[in-house]
């Protein structure tokens, strides 16, 4: 119970602002603008994304933290929104958080979109992890336990209605497990791997980016993942397969992402990318894709210029996005 109050206690004195919290709160953000063509229907200039966020510590407990992030984006018609807002508690080896954030489901979900050497996530985890359709956010709880140096358990259960909603209407829980560990290899090479596993019984929920249509989906809803990646001091490799099984219906999909440093500031990528979605109108081929990263003052500022291209039958698709990333501190 005092562990409870405490926090409560530290929300309302974040919110309050720094009078209250001193210097312990940070704030950050970045913006994300580009140039993309899809060769047939669009082209023009966008803010992909342009994120806020604040960060404090507890000035009664250094373990107890806080955090508040929004995003702007184009769909969000000029709004800011919620996405995370979390307390979080940690000792040695074992981790407590609660509020509205990101479930631990999958390698590159959890990875910060701004640190990723590709300028969109794989199609596959866009799709499929729980709470695809809003920002991948739930409320909820989560406990991590790092026994070694060098693994993670972590579980969590959740309203399982997506980030922003009022509540859990039919009682029924979203629970989302994931194990993870990384070692090395050689004297130069690690190797990560993971597995993470998701389960509810919902009644009417939508998954457009599953189905492609707005009608409800009532009954079992399973998801699993399987994820892989090898780095050095020069390039990397990383792999995911996941698949969800909701009411007998299978959708899956898997993306592999190398990058190659050409010299500390250029960075050059490869991927293939493929989702395999229960939407007929869906051309489920493999994406073939290549970039070229160049970063000023290290990652404060990124210039992406990257490439896809689809082969389907009657015509090929092809893509093409230029961004620029400015970190702001």
């Amino acid at each position: 119970m005092r562990s409870c109050a405490r926090t409560i206690l530290f929300l309302i004195a974040l919110s309050a602002g720094p009078s209250l919290v001193q210097a312990q709160a940070t704030w950050g953000g970045y913006l994300q603008t580009r140039f993309s063509t899809d060769y047939r229907s669009s082209t023009g200039f966008s803010i992909r994304r342009a994120k806020l966020y604040t960060t404090g510590i507890a000035p009664f407990d250094t373990n107890l933290s806080a955090r508040v992030q929004a995003i702007f984006r184009w769909q969000n018609a000029g709004t800011l929104t919620l996405q995370d807002v979390y307390a979080e508690y940690r000792v040695t080896g074992l981790s407590f958080r609660a509020g509205q954030f990101v479930p631990e489901f999958s390698l590159q979900r959890l990875q910060p979109d701004a640190a990723m050497p590709v300028v969109e996530r794989a199609l596959v985890v866009d799709a499929l992890v729980p709470s695809a359709e809003t920002y991948a956010r739930d409320i909820g709880v989560q406990i991590a336990t790092h026994p070694l140096s060098h693994m993670q358990f972590t579980l969590g259960a959740f309203n399982g209605n997506g980030g922003n909603q009022s509540g859990n209407n039919d009682r029924q829980l979203l629970y989302v497990a994931r194990s993870a560990f990384q070692t090395l290899l050689t004297d130069s090479i690690q190797i990560h791997f993971g597995a993470s596993f998701a389960y509810r019984n919902k009644s009417a929920m939508t998954f457009k980016k599953i189905f492609g249509t707005t009608l409800p989906f009532s009954g079992a809803d399973f998801r699993w993942g399987a994820e892989w990646s090898l780095s050095a001091a020069q390039w990397s490799v990383q792999t995911e397969y996941l698949q969800a099984n909701l009411g007998g219906r299978t959708a899956s999909g898997y993306y592999l992402i190398g990058t190659l440093s050409i010299d500390p500031v250029n960075e050059i990528v490869g991927l293939v990318d493929r989702l395999d979605d229960l939407d007929p109108a869906t051309q489920n081929a493999m994406w073939y894709g290549g970039g070229w990263n160049h970063y000023i003052a290290e990652n404060r500022f990124k210039i992406q210029c990257a490439g896809r291209t689809q082969f389907v039958s009657g015509h090929n698709q092809y893509a093409t996005i230029v961004q620029l990333q400015t970190y702001i501190h």
